[in-house]
């Protein structure tokens, strides 16, 4: 999708002289386009390895705080893409303020793994 949909806009720019609003309306498709490529092949790193881990037995509730971080990356996910489908200004700030829990909730779990790494190091 993402080839086709670069193409697209390729032949917009190309044939139909964009007026400076549409311009910038494509240009952002582009980039929107690349970086959800992206985002969509670390899901897939994620899945294969989620698929990897669920096979070992461990206790679960080690993964609670992963999924709680997942709900709320998707969340924002959708969030984006919807603030963009309604060029909703005040939404999309929402979901950009929303990134500094996410990062703050991702170096909590960074801190966490480490302290177990360094009680008990058989555990990696």
């Amino acid at each position: 999708m993402e080839v086709a949909i670069d193409e697209d806009c390729s032949r917009i720019l190309a044939t139909r002289n964009p007026t400076a609003s549409d311009l910038r309306l494509i240009v952002t498709v582009i980039k929107t386009i690349t970086d959800l490529e992206r985002i969509g092949d670390e899901a897939e790193k994620l899945g294969n390895i989620a698929t990897r881990l669920a096979s070992v037995e461990r206790p679960t509730h080690h993964y609670r705080e992963m999924k709680h971080l997942g709900g709320l990356v998707g969340e924002m996910m959708h969030g984006a893409l919807d603030a963009f489908a309604r060029f909703d200004t005040q939404a999309a700030l929402v979901v950009a303020r929303r990134d500094r829990i996410v990062d703050e909730e991702y170096k909590s779990i960074q801190r966490q793994c480490i302290t177990f790494m360094m009680v008990d190091p058989r555990s990696m």
